[in-house]
């Protein structure tokens, strides 16, 4: 039987704490410079100031804390990571370079799983990912609230010191994938539930309402339990986490780029309306915007395209052809100008207070030669 079913069948459900930085002087988004002799001092216990009355520190239990990897001192440690990159001779290196990867992993307080045995665990899991070589320190403290392990890591790949890359975005998001995936959940560890809003807190308190009540649990018949009840409802992530149940919120499916957008085909091909190029040899084929030849598209564009096209005369053809667009235009206005002579009325007076002005008043002798020019180029 796997650790995990022995912890879930003696009802420990815990969520497990991971973090992982980098030390360096660097001061870049405000962080605080710290070098690797302080990490150890402090993983140590070497520095005094935090041993006094007023540090977080219960020096009646230090007893209980463990050296799982590493020399014994602060000073060991250092050395042993200038022994290292002396070994491969790194080079010259930045004032602000990283000089270790530290490691921070939490058990809850009160926790029933067999702590000893779980930190000797993670720190052979991060061996295996970091190559166990650059582990520098490995040190477990119980004289806190909570029993924590420390991991200071060499940040050493193929013979050059790595500092942050190792922990890039997606390194850390591999980096804490597998952790729990092969040191917490085989002592049937969890992730920690971030709070829940919206309607994930809605269903996240629901679960485990329904859960205590499937289960009968003794809460049901306190006489605190609306106040428990309000407060699953006002942040139901550590119950959720306590019951180890698994809040499964569907999928968002995600937001496409801005070159999606520009090259997409819009609805797809079932639904997306094929037109044909603007140039086309065949004459069957219909210029976009003209494919279907219903008659109620017809009727839509009657001014500008009559049913019935003029046929161009044989002979006009190779005069159209060589006249200029100035040439064709005095044509039209010369046309125009004769079927207006012609078709005029002869001039009358129409009431007292009105007289139509006789056509001939107007000077038209500009358009009459270009009149008589386009016959005599048609003849």
């Amino acid at each position: 039987m796997g650790m995990a079913r022995q912890y879930a069948q003696r009802g420990i459900v815990s969520a497990a704490f991971f973090s992982v930085g980098t030390i360096s002087m660097s001061k870049r988004c405000g962080r605080k410079p710290s070098t690797l002799m302080q990490a150890a001092r402090h993983n140590r216990r070497e520095i005094q100031a935090e041993l006094g009355a007023s540090g977080h520190i219960d020096v009646s239990r230090m007893d209980q804390n463990e050296t799982l990897a590493g020399p014994d001192s602060a000073a060991g440690v250092v050395a042993l990571a200038r022994s290292l990159m002396a070994g491969v001779d790194v080079g010259n290196l930045r004032k602000d370079h990283v000089q270790a990867i530290e490691i921070l992993i939490s058990l809850p307080p009160g926790t029933a799983i067999d702590d000893g045995r779980y930190f000797r665990h993670c720190v052979a899991w991060a061996g295996g990912h970091f190559g166990a070589a650059n582990i520098l320190s490995a040190d477990v403290h119980r004289d806190e609230s909570a029993p924590h392990l420390h991991v200071l890591v060499l940040p050493l790949v193929d013979g050059r010191m790595r500092g942050g890359d190792l922990i890039d975005r997606a390194g850390l998001r591999t980096l804490r994938e597998s952790f729990y995936r092969d040191a917490a959940k085989p002592f049937g560890l969890t992730k920690p539930i971030s709070r829940l809003a919206g309607a994930a807190r809605a269903d996240g308190a629901q679960a485990v309402l329904q859960a205590l009540r499937t289960g009968q649990d003794a809460i049901l018949q306190s006489a605190v339990y609306q106040v428990v009840k309000q407060a699953i409802e006002r942040d139901p992530a550590p119950y959720l986490a306590a019951l180890g149940i698994e809040l499964h919120t569907p999928t968002r499916k995600p937001m496409r780029t801005m070159a999606q957008i520009f090259t997409s085909a819009g609805k797809g091909p079932k639904t997306e309306r094929k037109t044909k190029p603007i140039a086309f040899d065949d004459a069957d084929q219909k210029p976009i915007a003209f494919e279907k030849d219903h008659e109620k598209d017809r009727k839509l564009c009657t001014v500008a395209f009559p049913q019935s096209a003029p046929a161009i005369s044989p002979q006009s053809e190779p005069v159209q052809a060589h006249q200029s667009r100035l040439e064709r235009g005095r044509a039209a206005m010369a046309a125009g100008a004769a079927r207006h002579l012609s078709q005029a009325p002869e001039p009358a007076l129409d009431d007292a207070d009105y007289v139509r002005v006789p056509a001939d008043d107007f000077d038209l002798s500009a358009w009459q030669n270009d009149a008589d020019q386009f016959s005599q180029l048609q003849h």
